[in-house]
């Protein structure tokens, strides 16, 4: 009888302590559960709010360019309206170069197009460019990766006017790659530059 009751006893413990460790697991794994649904909603906001729309400069002066098209971010009836304020808040480069208009080397200082097609959420593949007095161009959206091509807005150090190719004038560095010495490039190369579609 003793040896019976001891045995039931040893079970009874066995199957008791075995109760409370399943007892102390269910939380711990629906705290674990909770952990990891907080942990993907984070994901998800921190992933949703990079590839949410960038805020684009404000408008503030006279609008110098329109861009349209196959973008996601705008600011102005579902395109991307820019004053020359608002384009230099996007970050001026310098560029350093000859080209087939001008005799000597000019510098010139403007916003990486790359860069520009990024904060408009660019989705397309080619970019209409069309100038003040009508001439049209295309370019391959790649080139602004491939060539590091610059929206210009100054050269030498002056803003441009429309006489002087202003107010914007895309510009390749001619110069740096044999590639670009040719008419493909010198055509892309718009200036009086006031609308832009992405296609």
């Amino acid at each position: 009888y003793n040896g019976t009751v001891s045995s039931w006893s040893l079970i009874w413990l066995a199957g008791n302590n075995l109760c409370q460790n399943r007892r102390q697991d269910i939380p711990i794994s629906l705290m674990e559960s909770s952990r990891m649904r907080m942990a993907i909603t984070l994901l998800f906001l921190i992933i949703s709010t990079c590839s949410w729309g960038k805020e684009l400069p404000k408008l503030e002066g006279k609008p110098v360019l329109t861009i349209s098209g196959k973008i996601e971010n705008s600011n102005q009836n579902g395109a991307a309206v820019f004053d020359i304020a608002g384009l230099e808040k996007i970050g001026l480069v310098t560029m350093h170069t000859r080209n087939p208009w001008y005799n000597d080397q000019t510098s010139f200082e403007g916003i990486p197009m790359k860069k520009l097609m990024e904060l408009v959420g660019a989705k397309g593949t080619v970019l209409s460019v069309t100038a003040l007095n009508d001439y049209t161009t295309e370019i391959p959206i790649e080139d602004f990766t491939k060539y590091n091509v610059i929206l210009a807005i100054k050269m030498n150090g002056q803003y441009m006017r429309v006489r002087d190719k202003g107010p914007l004038f895309i510009v390749y560095p001619y110069e740096s790659n044999k590639e670009l010495d040719n008419q493909v490039y010198y055509s892309r190369s718009a200036w009086q530059i006031s609308k832009m579609v992405v296609e």
